[in-house]
């Protein structure tokens, strides 16, 4: 998968120019010790990176190309609000739900959702978030609901 858009080549006379257009980037897939950053239809870089520049996420235990790709397009859709307030992804995939992914959220909160849904379920997050009385977890791989850390 390329992280080249669209690529328009126009000529005049002699003279040739070339305009490309690359997909966003969205964040970094961690990856042992090294970092690769990650576009929003979900082509990771092949160059290796020591260290993050820049506000964004980190994906981690992506081991397989298809959630990572379902997470980084959806991840894309976001405002950019509240792709600004997560710091980290991680895939969490169990035997009934593969699409599992777990959020670290800026504030504290950690977010369990699907890879599949997240555009559409995380635009509740701000009003469930803002009626937390202490930071926990919000659920919404099925509905939509919060509770404390240590209780569920």
């Amino acid at each position: 998968m390329s992280s080249v858009k669209s690529v328009d080549i126009s000529y005049k006379g002699s003279k040739i120019t070339i305009k490309a257009q690359e997909y966003p980037m969205v964040g970094y897939l961690k990856k042992g010790s090294a970092y690769y950053r990650i576009t929003s239809v979900g082509s990771v870089s092949s160059e290796k990176l020591k260290r993050i520049t820049g506000k964004y996420p980190v994906f981690y235990s992506f081991d397989s190309k298809k959630p990572l790709v379902q997470t980084a397009q959806q991840f894309s859709k976001l405002s950019p609000e509240i792709r600004q307030s997560i710091s980290e992804i991680h895939a969490a995939p169990t035997k009934v739900d593969p699409q599992r992914i777990k959020l670290y959220m800026n504030d504290g909160n950690q977010v369990i959702a699907k890879s599949i849904t997240l555009k559409k379920k995380m635009k509740y997050y701000p009003n469930i978030s803002a009626n937390m009385d202490s930071p926990g977890i919000v659920d919404l791989e099925v509905g939509a609901f919060s509770y404390p850390y240590g209780k569920k």
